[in-house]
């Protein structure tokens, strides 16, 4: 059951619904079949669950309760679609109707998109990839850096449903923050270990000039420091 549920070719019409195949196939032999529950839930990706379902259903579900690591997944989708509605709030503010119509997240496995109170999955990210900055620029979206064995400096951009490389980091970093403004690029910080677990930062501003396509240092922040936000103030 659980390569049925983990596999992207499987055709059904939402997560909810996933959710209660999961359920029915669980319950049609509870005592023997509860122990899987968790592991099948993990496959369910409750961030497209209606907020009100996760709270009202599956919040509310025996088996959830019964397993922590059920109420951590809800939990978690819960803090999202609120970090979802406080960054859609904030876009609303900002942004003029010509400009934008749509709010775009990005996930550990994908760029998600956010339209007419509508969340839907953009596209995958390739597998493995942590901690890329990401900025929205004009109708795309750019991610920068990002670790798996080791730290990256590779930069793509998200346009029209594909992927194309841009030049690579002057400095390879992973929980970088990024923005763009007048056109061009800005990565901010970030570290530069090896792996996840080395505290090894960098206080280094670097920005892309895409004329000789090329990045370069442009200036050096107080502080070194990593998994930082940066915002664009007008």
């Amino acid at each position: 059951m659980e390569k049925v549920v983990a596999s992207d070719d499987i055709k059904v019409e939402s997560e909810t619904h996933l959710y209660e195949i999961i359920l029915t196939w669980v319950k049609f032999d509870l005592e023997t079949k509860r122990k899987h529950f968790s592991s099948l839930l993990k496959h369910v990706r409750l961030q497209l669950v209606p907020q009100d379902y996760l709270i009202d259903v599956i919040s509310a579900q025996d088996l959830v309760k019964e397993f922590i690591s059920c109420r951590d997944l809800v939990q978690a989708a819960l803090l999202f679609h609120l970090r979802l509605e406080k960054c859609t709030a904030q876009a609303k503010r900002l942004r003029n109707d010509e400009d934008c119509s749509t709010t775009f997240t990005v996930t550990e496995k994908h760029i998600m998109s956010f339209s007419e109170d509508e969340l839907s999955i953009e596209c995958k990210l390739r597998v493995g990839i942590k901690e890329q900055a990401s900025v929205v620029d004009g109708s795309s979206v750019i991610l920068c850096g990002g670790v798996t064995d080791g730290v990256l400096g590779d930069v793509v951009q998200y346009k029209d449903q594909k992927f194309d490389s841009l030049p690579t980091l002057a400095i390879p970093r992973f929980g970088a923050g990024a923005v763009s403004c007048q056109g061009k690029l800005y990565v901010f910080g970030g570290s530069t270990a090896s792996s996840r677990f080395e505290g090894k930062f960098t206080d280094k501003v670097e920005t892309l000039d895409r004329v000789i396509g090329e990045w370069s240092v442009i200036s050096q922040a107080p502080t070194k420091r990593s998994h930082l936000c940066c915002a664009l103030c007008r």
